[in-house]
């Protein structure tokens, strides 16, 4: 997931490079997706997104069986849960993919943003990961990426009670001065959060630049 991001990234760099413009991306992770989703989010949202509904009621009905615990051969009561997706369960990823889906699609709804989305903003669903990428102006991308951050993290809340990790939050760019820049408006609380384009967080290696682009010629 993380590889294919950064070759995403590095795809939209380079064409907006041939247009003289820069990127930068915001890469923000849902903090425990799978376990905080409440199901009456998800039955609500995913049904919203169109997820066929007899799939989606046999999914939810599966989470919220009994369960008990035991421990040291002690056996807790059975109780029922009101949230919590399973990882691993083959609908689980669908269902959280259609919940992050119609938060996306509301925030391109409103104005400023759909006005921009494929001209100068991309925005890719891995998971319980976002990433969004803007292109155009080194200053116009320093005031515009932290407000598009803050607004979907503030849906992200007020549509389905799901945060986002401040601390796993990654900042790439075209150049790293632009990427620390967005960094400190946001307020990021690590250094190593701000990267420049072509780093590839599943493994620490660098990526040349320079060979994707000859590449692109």
């Amino acid at each position: 997931g993380s590889v294919d991001a950064v070759e995403n990234q590095m795809f939209h760099d380079d064409a907006a490079r041939l247009r003289g413009d820069m990127s930068a991306s915001i890469m923000q992770d849902i903090s425990k997706a799978y376990e905080r989703l409440e199901h009456g989010v998800a039955m609500r949202l995913c049904a919203a997104a169109g997820f066929p509904l007899r799939v989606l009621k046999l999914a939810i009905a599966c989470y919220r069986g009994a369960r008990r615990i035991s421990s040291g051969g002690a056996v807790s009561r059975s109780v029922k849960s009101i949230s919590g997706i399973i990882a691993g369960c083959p609908h689980a990823v669908y269902i959280l993919r259609g919940v992050t889906m119609i938060v996306v699609d509301c925030l391109l709804e409103e104005d400023k943003y759909a006005r921009m989305y494929l001209s100068s903003l991309v925005i890719m669903i891995y998971v319980d990961d976002i990433t969004v990428q803007m292109f155009g102006s080194a200053r116009w991308l320093e005031s515009e990426v932290p407000q598009i951050a803050i607004r979907l993290k503030d849906l992200l809340w007020m549509m389905a009670q799901l945060p986002i990790s401040d601390d796993k939050t990654l900042i790439v760019a075209s150049i790293t001065k632009l990427a620390k820049k967005i960094g400190l408006a946001l307020n990021l609380p690590h250094a190593q959060r701000v990267r420049q384009l072509g780093v590839d967080y599943a493994s620490g290696r660098t990526i040349p630049q320079i060979v994707r682009r000859k590449r692109c010629k």
